[in-house]
């Protein structure tokens, strides 16, 4: 789960229409998860979004520490980087990657 699989495009989530720049260097999936590689560590991460409900979800193997959001509204992603930035100590990258 932890052993990076794939390495998304750099900032490009759904890149059908544009040719291949440069993969990304800090953000890979994993088996199931996202994972982001910064210089504390691996930080696990994943998301959902079901119409007007979004979640997402950010771990820290080797603190064993994480926080989970639950928020109704189809923008409620938009407020979750300040809140997952501050409550894992890091500049969460998914969030750029998933606009």
């Amino acid at each position: 789960m932890l052993s990076p699989c794939l390495s998304p495009l750099s900032l490009c989530r759904i890149c059908v229409k544009q040719e291949p720049k440069e993969l990304s260097k800090t953000l890979f999936w994993g088996l199931g998860w996202g994972i982001q590689r910064e210089h504390k560590g691996v930080l696990l991460w994943h998301w959902g979004d079901n119409s007007v409900f979004k979640a997402f979800v950010m771990a820290d193997p080797a603190r064993k520490s994480g926080v989970v959001m639950f928020a109704n509204g189809e923008d409620a992603l938009n407020i979750g980087k300040p809140i997952i930035d501050t409550a894992m100590d890091t500049d969460s990258l998914a969030f750029a990657w998933l606009k």
